[in-house]
């Protein structure tokens, strides 16, 4: 069977095929005043150029895949120890502010890396609401100790009030004895005027 026809310098290379085995026929035809006075016919087979082919194939993918396999290794262990350990230890770091832990340092901010911005975000917020914490406890206690002052003017209003309550009550009772002496006096003067 004709696979292929080449021609080259001035003759024609055919590639044939027998069952498993190809060969390459090469005539190259010697003209001399336009008459063909001699030819040259090359027959060579391919079957050891074959052997050799399916040889180096399967090294080629040997190689190729080893490489793959060391290049995807190496990618994971460089990847792990760029990205996810950082982002796993910036990760621990989120939680323990979310669980109220704001004196936290926040691992990964020297990097210059997306990483970095992002730590440096996250010890920056963290600063601020260390401010805010700070100015909110400073509000609290000025706070509590204004509510401790006006409980000390209260409890002492309060003793003042029981104290002009008890007074007070004394008072009403000496005013109902003086009325009932002078109900009584009245009513022994009614008889005496009489007699």
């Amino acid at each position: 069977y004709l696979l292929q026809r080449i021609e080259v310098f001035g003759g024609v290379a055919l590639l044939t095929t027998n069952g498993d085995s190809r060969s390459w026929q090469v005539t190259i035809p010697e003209k001399r005043a336009g008459r063909t006075i001699a030819a040259i016919r090359i027959d060579t087979s391919l079957a050891e150029a074959d052997k050799i082919a399916a040889s180096s194939r399967g090294v080629f993918f040997g190689v190729t895949a080893a490489g793959g396999f060391i290049l995807v290794v190496l990618s994971l262990v460089i990847l792990n120890r760029l990205l996810a350990q950082p982002l796993s230890r910036l990760a621990h770091t989120m939680e323990a502010v979310q669980s109220g832990a704001v004196e936290v340092v926040v691992p990964g901010a020297e990097r210059v890396d997306e990483i970095g911005i992002v730590a440096r975000g996250l010890s920056a917020m963290l600063l601020r609401i260390r401010g805010f914490n700070q100015e909110l406890q400073e509000r609290v206690d000025a706070a509590t100790a204004d509510l401790a002052k006006k409980n000390r003017a209260l409890l002492e209003l309060n003793d003042l009030l029981v104290e002009a309550r008890r007074d007070l009550t004394a008072k009403e009772r000496l005013a109902a004895l003086g009325q009932l002496s002078g109900t009584i006096a009245h009513e022994l003067g009614n008889p005496l005027n009489a007699i």
